[in-house]
C-alpha cells in the first residue's frame, strides 16, 4: 500500500467517523426529531419543536446550535424568540404550550408532551381511518 492509499484511507476512516459522531450529537439534541403531524411547521420551527421535544429543557444557546449549529454566523438569540411566538400561536388550538424558563430558555412540560403524543396518536389514527377501503 503506498503512502497515497494510506492517507486517503485513513481521511475516509475518519469521516466516517465524524459523520458518526455528528449523527450522534444530533439525535442527543432532538435536532432530527420530527415535528407535529396534526399542525404544519416550517423547517425552523419543527426542528425547534422537535428539539424542545425530546429534551426537558434548552438554553437558547443550545436551540441556536440545533437550529444552526455549524454556521460561521449564527442569527442573534432574539429569533428564537419569533420562533417560539410562531409555534405558540399554531398550537394554541390544540391546547399545546411551551414554557418559558426566564433569562434562560424553554421547555416543554412532560404534560404538554403528553398531549402531544396524544394529539400525535389521534391524527395517525385519523390517517388510518382514510385509508381504509370502504366495503361495498
Amino acid at each position: 500500500m503506498t503512502n497515497w492509499e494510506k492517507l486517503y484511507r485513513e481521511a475516509t476512516d475518519e469521516r466516517d467517523t465524524l459523520r458518526e459522531q455528528v449523527k450522534l450529537l444530533e439525535e442527543a439534541l432532538g435536532a432530527k426529531m420530527p415535528g407535529p403531524s396534526f399542525v404544519h411547521l416550517t423547517t425552523h420551527e419543527s426542528r425547534l419543536f422537535g428539539a424542545l421535544r425530546s429534551t426537558a429543557f434548552m438554553t437558547k444557546e443550545a436551540i441556536l446550535n440545533v437550529m444552526y449549529g455549524g454556521m460561521l454566523e449564527e442569527p442573534n438569540q432574539k429569533i428564537i424568540d419569533v420562533y417560539i411566538c410562531k409555534i405558540r400561536r399554531k398550537m394554541a388550538p390544540f391546547g399545546v404550550e411551551i414554557d418559558t424558563v426566564w433569562g434562560r430558555g424553554y421547555c416543554i412540560s412532560d404534560v404538554m408532551k403528553a398531549r402531544i403524543n396524544l394529539l400525535e396518536a389521534e391524527c395517525q389514527q385519523a390517517l388510518f381511518q382514510q385509508s381504509k377501503p370502504v366495503a361495498a
